[in-house]
């Protein structure tokens, strides 16, 4: 807070003066200490200020890490895989159980039919 009062102090309360003492610009045109021009210099001609230096980058996004966009890509893609996989392993899972559960019931079918038949061919005799 000093150090600025005195830089603004010293150039007549000029901002962009004492802006331009401080960051080390003395080429911009503009009223710096000793120049006679600016608001507070009372220069013959009004100066043309420089533009200021902000150091300020509008970004709207952050900056975008193209590696890491591919490697969450491909992880995305063998999540995507894998779940393909697991629901195509289930679906498998339950056509043979349905299939087993078939068969079984065929052969109980025929074992009863065979059954009956072997107990007719013996009321027969």
């Amino acid at each position: 807070p000093m150090f600025a009062r005195e830089v603004l102090q010293a150039n007549g309360w000029d901002v962009q003066a004492a802006l331009q003492v401080a960051m080390g610009d003395f080429e911009g045109g503009g009223g710096g200490v000793g120049e006679g021009g600016g608001a507070a210099g009372g220069g013959d001609s009004p100066a043309v200020r420089a533009p200021m230096r902000t150091g300020y980058n509008d970004c709207l996004m952050a900056p975008v890490d193209e590696a890491a966009l591919e490697a969450e890509r491909q992880q995305q893609e063998l999540l995507r895989q894998a779940e393909f996989t697991r629901r195509a392993e289930e679906e498998e899972r339950i056509r043979k159980a349905g299939l087993e559960r078939q068969v079984d019931e065929h052969r109980k079918q025929a074992e009863k039919e065979a059954w009956q038949r072997r107990q007719k061919g013996q009321e027969e005799q």
